[in-house]
């Protein structure tokens, strides 16, 4: 049976536009590589982001970002360049306009995968509060170190000063009082306090710690550090009293305080006293007769302190044969 063969006629759509790919940078060959110095000035608006070198005698345009080249004669045009500039994705990486897939620490420090952006101010900030969250020196720094592995993480970033530093972190104190003070004035219910006075060993100068609890009105209990203040010597209870009630002002937490609970010694019952004379009785609890309380774990303290008091000498006995085989390597290692 003879077949015939039917010419089948495709009709092509119309204006079919077919998306220009873009120029894919091409591997450097090995050979000799000499940068050029422009004769003339070059008037595109990309060269900015290539430089012109000779491979193998050949005239090519290597980017400074991905370090591929493309072909650089001037009679080529430039189009090949541009359409290479925006796709390339170092370039963006570059200019911090490109998302970056990685971990993303939340507060909880449990890292969720996410798409970023690099941003210098969220960096500065994030340092800050790494500082301030573990206690770390602002010399910190000044560290080369810590200055390497900061570029090696992102070369963008550049490490600010330690008084830049300090700058920040008051900046910071700024902000995130004026949002707690916020929560508090909005807060229907009352505000307990604590504070304490020690000595700095290396100063060998007295500061304040006073703190805030309250439960807010998603019943939520907060502790804030309202303030940590020096106090000049010397410290008596109406030094005391002033520096407390300066803080309680400044909070506009003086008309519902709650309590205020202190160690158990003679100068802090001397500092109530003043303080009931600067707060209103009508403000507080049964007119302040509930405004003091005693701290329950420096009671415990001194019980257990006057219980080993009585007991002092076996406990020296004690220590002082514990000292006796760990004078030695040998006794150590007879008695181990």
């Amino acid at each position: 049976m003879e077949g015939t063969s039917t010419a089948i006629n495709v009709d092509l759509a119309p204006n079919v536009n077919v998306p220009e790919q873009p120029v894919q940078p091409q591997p450097e060959q090995p050979g000799n590589v000499e940068e050029l110095e422009a004769q003339r000035k070059l008037t595109s608006d990309v060269w900015p982001h290539f430089n012109r070198v000779r491979v193998n005698g050949v005239m090519k345009a290597r980017c400074k970002y991905y370090r591929k080249s493309l072909g650089g004669e001037t009679s080529n045009g430039t189009s090949h360049l541009r359409t290479h500039i925006k796709t390339c994705i170092q370039k963006r990486i570059h200019d911090g306009s490109q998302k970056i897939l990685g971990p993303n620490y939340k507060p909880a420090g449990n890292p969720q995968l996410s798409a970023s952006q690099y941003n210098y101010e969220v960096s500065r900030k994030e340092l800050c509060s790494m500082i301030l969250v573990h206690e770390y020196p602002l010399s910190l720094v000044d560290h080369v170190g810590f200055k390497r592995f900061c570029c090696s993480l992102q070369p963008q970033f550049s490490v600010p000063s330690r008084n830049t530093v300090k700058k920040d972190i008051l900046s910071l104190y700024g902000v995130e009082t004026g949002k707690y003070q916020t929560i508090i004035d909005g807060n229907l219910g009352r505000v307990s306090i604590t504070t304490d006075l020690w000595t700095a060993r290396n100063q060998k100068r007295g500061y304040m710690a006073v703190t805030g609890h309250f439960i807010d009105n998603s019943w939520n209990l907060r502790n804030i550090m309202m303030r940590f203040m020096y106090v000049p010597a010397p410290h008596t209870s109406e030094r005391l009293a002033d520096r407390l009630f300066d803080c309680l002002l400044d909070w506009n937490i003086d008309g519902k305080l709650s309590s205020i609970t202190l160690d158990n010694c003679t100068t802090n019952d001397s500092m109530i006293f003043h303080m009931r004379n600067k707060l209103l009785s009508s403000d507080l609890l049964l007119d302040g007769k509930l405004v003091h309380m005693r701290c329950s774990a420096h009671i415990l303290n001194l019980i257990v302190r006057d219980g080993l008091d009585a007991i002092k000498d076996a406990i020296n006995l004690i220590r002082e044969s514990v000292v006796y085989w760990n004078s030695t390597p040998k006794r150590v290692q007879t008695f181990f």
